[in-house]
């Protein structure tokens, strides 16, 4: 078994032991799915406050990236991978089933962790109004709700949002617009 494999699993289990993590598939995801090809570069606070970048040629970079939390990949903009116990408590409440179609926002780790459930064809990345309607839409991040989610995701189908750091939204379409189901705090 490859060491990043390894590594998955670890970072599985790591992610089980928050409770986030209650369906076998998504576990199944966590320890499949690629976490370093999709942050071959990211930087590390130093104890003086500055940054230090840390790329797949230094020692520890394969550890780091396995690690359960974000992972900051862009200084300036505090852009980041987000932690996976948070995508895994976000893809569990969005409910996914087989079959569904998904518009994703955010890391390009969730958006490969989706299709690992559900298939690369099933999974979109950018607002494709010719792939609507969406079974389900989630966002790692947004100030605002989009109004055009309303009308791109089908009748009863689900928008998760996490509108600030921690405060999961959970939207139902009904008619044209989009009803609070949840807060998921």
């Amino acid at each position: 078994m490859t060491t990043w494999r390894l590594r998955a699993q670890g970072l599985a289990g790591a992610v089980a032991a928050e409770g986030v993590l209650r369906t076998s598939v998504w576990r199944e995801a966590l320890e499949a799915t690629p976490r370093h090809a999709f942050v071959p570069r990211f930087y590390l606070r130093r104890p003086d406050g500055t940054w230090a970048e840390t790329t797949s040629a230094d020692d520890g970079w394969l550890a780091e990236v396995y690690r359960n939390e974000p992972l900051v990949t862009d200084p300036v903009t505090l852009s980041s991978s987000a932690k996976p116990s948070r995508l895994v408590r976000m893809l569990e409440a969005l409910d996914v089933r087989d079959g569904h179609r998904v518009l994703a926002t955010g890391c390009g780790y969730l958006a490969a962790l989706l299709a690992h459930r559900l298939g690369p064809d099933r999974v979109f990345t950018h607002r494709l109004e010719e792939h609507a309607p969406f079974d389900r839409i989630i966002a790692l991040c947004s100030t605002t709700i989009p109004w055009a989610w309303a009308r791109h995701v089908r009748e009863g189908g689900l928008v998760l949002v996490d509108l600030e750091p921690g405060n999961l939204v959970l939207l139902t379409r009904h008619a044209d617009q989009l009803v609070l189901t949840a807060e998921l705090n």
